[in-house]
């Protein structure tokens, strides 16, 4: 295991072994976490002032078929969209992202709304969170990236990758393990790209606990295993990105397979059944936190 992976593991925060990755909240901050693929890791966050560049409304002002029919799509659905032009120019920044030019196909799509049905049935407190994030389709430049959570002070984002090279890696990925939805629906790319949906919302779902389930997670498997250890049992017992990722990836990943009943190591069922009982609570009133 190299240091930075080590570092990504080993950061303590209040007594278990968590990186927070979210900052303290200044002017513009924003985190993004992702399914990608190895070595390509989400987490980043910049500052900016909100206000988007003329770079971005340029790029944006003819807005594409692509682009519109994935955002009516979903709008008709009761979900927020917003296009790329209507971003804050940090976020834009942030992801490198342009108005999409070519449609999701169908079967990517049908695998987001089966996450989003999934998550509808088993979860009320989590939907009604899901309802408040923003989706957006846009090119982004990363082929590595099939899609994104980002939170910042405007509010939470799932932005869908566009770019071709990216569709095709998460349809036919060159390794077959970087996520659980690859190492388990390979050659599905309907049930991959639902892995990959229910993988973000797992990352929406982290921010609404505190990061509790990143760090309930490392815990248990600190209680069981030298801390060094766990990257590497990530990696064989979840995902190759479980690994790779650090540790709000690897609790997206742990995330997507419970919801998705994939079997998980023996170390987790423990974690596993007090997720899937915190996902079935209801929200307090005007409350949507899972607690």
């Amino acid at each position: 295991m190299n240091a930075s992976t080590r570092e990504r593991f080993t950061q303590p925060r209040d007594g278990i072994f968590v990186v927070k990755l979210r900052d303290a909240g200044g002017p513009g901050s924003g985190n993004f976490g992702h399914a990608g693929r190895p070595g390509k890791v989400g987490g980043s966050a910049a500052e900016g002032d909100g206000e988007k560049s003329e770079d971005t409304k340029q790029e944006a002002k003819q807005r594409g078929k692509a682009a519109e029919a994935f955002h009516s799509h979903f709008k008709s659905k009761g979900y927020k969209v917003a296009h790329v032009d209507e971003l804050p120019a940090y976020i834009a920044k942030i992801l490198k992202i342009r108005e999409a030019d070519t449609d999701l196909p169908p079967e990517a799509l049908s695998g987001i709304e089966a996450a989003l049905n999934d998550i509808k049935t088993g979860s009320p407190a989590l939907h009604a969170a899901v309802l408040d994030t923003t989706f957006v389709y846009g090119h982004r430049k990363d082929p590595n990236v099939s899609a994104t959570f980002g939170q910042t002070k405007e509010g939470n984002y799932f932005v869908i990758n566009a770019n071709e090279d990216a569709v095709a890696d998460t349809y036919n990925p060159v390794d077959p393990t970087f996520t659980v939805g690859a190492k388990h629906f390979a050659g599905d790319p309907e049930q991959v790209y639902r892995a990959v949906m229910l993988h973000e919302i797992g990352h929406l779902a982290d921010a609404m606990t505190g990061d509790n389930i990143t760090g309930a997670l490392i815990t248990t498997l600190a209680q069981r295993m030298p801390i060094d250890d766990i990257p590497d049992y990530f990696r064989r017992k979840v995902s190759e990105y479980a690994m790779h990722g650090g540790p709000k990836e690897a609790a997206a990943e742990v995330f997507a397979s419970t919801v998705l009943e994939l079997p998980l190591p023996t170390e987790l069922h423990g974690f596993r059944d007090d997720l899937k009982a915190l996902l079935k609570r209801a929200a307090p009133p005007k409350d949507r936190r899972l607690t």
